[in-house]
């Protein structure tokens, strides 16, 4: 896909977040109060409202105009990464306003009287769209196609000789934040937990452990170059994270890794690469066919020219 294709597919996913508030207001209009519920002191006790037209008016003016401005994004001249962050910024907005437009809508339609609106288990759904609202800074194009770099010169090796290279990075920045917002989701899932039963506080729970374990599968990782090609292990839990066997192998370089262009710190995906990122610094990247994978690693140009000698030999 071209990068002015993958441009106006990242703009159209701008288009649900519009579509769900205008479809569902239609949808809900003959079930939905004059006014609804819009703010909760507790999962069950709503304690703010508003107008319901006036609300589903402005929560669909607000999509409405973050496509329009997505639309003046892919059209208008500017460095690729500036769009796509932009666009990441208007996706997480738009979708956050629908989100919560459905999410008091639904509560709404279902209640008998606004003032018996309950939040309850409405929230998890509402999280989960707006964390959808992301896919535009993944789909957009960051940077010109074709990597800024050389080839790595090869080792000078016997012809029958064997290279390896191994090490391991612990990234503390990485520890202590994904561990600070685990506990911070641990405390908000037992005042949740505290102030009634609901799906909510297993939601928070379930996010809270899954930060705990990623964190700890990423925190600190180990990369061997070899024979048997580049991998990436996790030595706190000792997962395989990543292999590519060396005939797989089309392309090595060193480069020096920025985790914004590569859609973040830890695991991260986008079309056409993905990437392990403890921090900014030296990394190895690889490419079989037209896929790249990074990992960020000290030393990383030896690591690269071992894996180009044995590669090209």
């Amino acid at each position: 896909m071209t990068a002015r294709a993958r441009t106006w597919l990242a703009v159209a996913c701008l288009i649900i977040p519009a579509l769900v508030v205008g479809i569902g207001w239609v949808s809900l209009s003959a079930r939905l109060p004059t006014r609804m519920a819009t703010h909760w002191t507790s999962l069950t006790h709503p304690d703010g409202f508003s107008d319901t037209t006036t609300f589903s008016a402005t929560c669909l003016a607000i999509t409405l105009a973050g496509l329009g401005v997505g639309v003046a994004l892919a059209i208008a001249p500017m460095n690729r990464r500036s769009r796509a962050g932009l666009l990441g910024l208007i996706g997480f907005a738009t979708a956050l306003f629908s989100s919560v437009w459905l999410t008091c809508a639904l509560i709404a339609a279902h209640a008998d009287s606004p003032d018996r609106a309950a939040l309850g288990g409405w929230i998890a759904p509402a999280i989960a769209f707006g964390i959808l609202g992301g896919a535009p800074a993944l789909i957009a194009p960051h940077e010109p196609a074709g990597p800024p770099h050389t080839t790595p010169e090869p080792l000078d090796l016997a012809p029958q000789a064997n290279a390896a290279w191994r090490r391991r990075l612990t990234s503390r920045t990485f520890l202590v934040l994904g561990t600070a917002i685990a506990a911070v989701l641990l405390l908000v899932a037992g005042a949740l937990a505290l102030a009634g039963p609901g799906a909510a506080a297993v939601t928070m729970s379930i996010i809270a452990v899954t930060v705990l374990v990623s964190t700890a599968t990423l925190a600190s990782i180990e990369v061997t170059a070899d024979a048997r090609g580049l991998r990436v292990r996790s030595t706190a839990l000792g997962l395989p994270l990543r292999r590519i066997p060396l005939s797989r192998i089309d392309e090595v370089y060193a480069e020096r890794l920025r985790p914004l262009e590569w859609g973040g710190w830890g695991w991260r995906w986008k079309p056409g690469r993905t990437a392990v990122v403890l921090r900014a610094g030296d990394g190895i990247v690889v490419r079989t066919g037209q896929h790249a994978f990074a990992v960020t690693v000290d030393d990383a140009e030896t690591g690269a020219r071992v894996l180009e000698t044995l590669r090209t030999r």
